[in-house]
């Protein structure tokens, strides 16, 4: 018997079919959505990432630029090629020096103890910056010890003369030549103090004066009859150095304008004096190399001398002076020099001294904003 089917029947039957295809449907468009934004995710994060490893990148650049900086300055400040190290000083050593694909600057800043100093480092590559500041202690190959030996401007194992017009002054003066302070005596000996002419003598807090005022201030700017100590067998003694410490700066020439510790062993002068500091000394084995120096120049620093055979014109010597012969009287005298104390001159004097190896050492490191 054959069986009939109605259209009802084929529409119902139908009916599943239509409704499945129908859900495969939307169930392939969701997935493509979920895909759409899957694939729209995955870009973006791509992008980003990108975006922020080449920032990453840039600004490790501009640090290694600003490192670069920091160390081209200590390789000057190490090997001598950079002495603006003065107290209180700002100085920009270097600005907007090109590098690689980027820039740096460096800022060097001294309070009055020039043994620390702080660097500014910025480093640029485009639109990326990145300061460092350092603070760094400014070491030496040769430590000197000697200021408790200091007795006065002028510090002598022996009689001290003083004439014509010259001007000690043992009140303390800064590098720059300024009066901070009461300071040491102006002259300091084992022995006893002449003064004659114009010549003055202050110290102790005391102005200098001359020979028709010192009687009531001479306790207080003169110091006679000091103890003998050791420190006076010897430059290196004196200094705080073992034996054969010195001998790497003998020489037989003097410039005029020199920066460093020079030994010289012979009989000095006269010596014309052009801007010149650090240490000098003249020093033979018997003690009696004199000194005459003739100039209208200036000295910073210390000189240490067997014999002081005076000190001529106008020159101006800011730090002290040290005799330690026994066999002749030091003169200082004969022109209008001025010997000023300075214990700022003599605590940083090896920053002075172009010819002895320095060395770094950082206390601290930080990263900063760029202005």
């Amino acid at each position: 018997m054959r069986r009939k089917f109605s259209p009802q029947s084929v529409m119902f039957s139908l009916q599943p079919i239509a409704n499945s295809s129908g859900a495969a449907m939307v169930f392939v468009l969701v997935v493509a959505v979920i895909g759409a934004i899957v694939m729209a995710s995955i870009f973006f994060t791509s992008r980003l990432t990108i975006k922020k490893g080449g920032a990453r990148r840039e600004k490790v650049a501009a640090l290694n630029i600003a490192e670069a900086g920091k160390e081209s300055f200590y390789a000057r400040l190490l090997n001598d090629q950079y002495f603006s190290l003065l107290p209180n000083t700002s100085v920009m050593v270097f600005d907007n020096e090109l590098f690689g694909n980027g820039m740096f600057s460096v800022q060097c800043i001294t309070t009055s103890n020039i043994d620390t100093v702080t660097v500014r480092a910025w480093g640029r590559e485009g639109p990326n910056c990145v300061k460092l500041e350092i603070r760094a202690a400014v070491t030496s190959g040769l430590p000197l010890n000697f200021t408790g030996n200091i007795g006065g401007a002028v510090t002598s194992r022996y009689n001290v003369d003083l004439t014509g017009g010259i001007t000690i002054d043992g009140r303390d003066y800064d590098s720059l030549g300024n009066h901070v302070g009461d300071g040491v005596y102006g002259i300091s000996t084992c022995m006893s103090l002449s003064q004659n002419g114009t010549s003055k003598v202050g110290g102790r807090g005391v102005a200098p004066v001359d020979k028709d005022n010192i009687s009531t201030v001479r306790s207080t700017v003169c110091n006679e009859m000091a103890p003998i100590t050791t420190a006076f067998s010897s430059p290196e003694a004196f200094l705080g150095l073992p034996a054969g410490s010195l001998d790497q700066f003998k020489t037989a020439t003097l410039d005029e304008s020199f920066e460093g510790i020079f030994y010289v062993e012979d009989d000095v002068g006269p010596l014309h004096l052009e801007n010149a500091s650090g240490i000098l000394i003249v020093h033979n084995s018997t003690s009696t190399a004199e000194l005459k120096i003739n100039s209208d120049g200036n000295f910073k620093g210390l000189i240490i001398c067997d014999v002081m055979n005076k000190i001529n014109g106008t020159v101006d010597i800011l730090g002290a002076v040290v005799t330690l012969g026994t066999a002749k009287n030091s003169e200082f005298g004969n022109g209008d020099a001025t010997l000023r104390y300075s214990s700022q001159v003599l605590s940083n004097l090896i920053y002075y001294c172009k010819n002895v190896k320095k060395g770094l050492s950082e206390l601290s490191w930080k990263e900063m904003e760029c202005e």
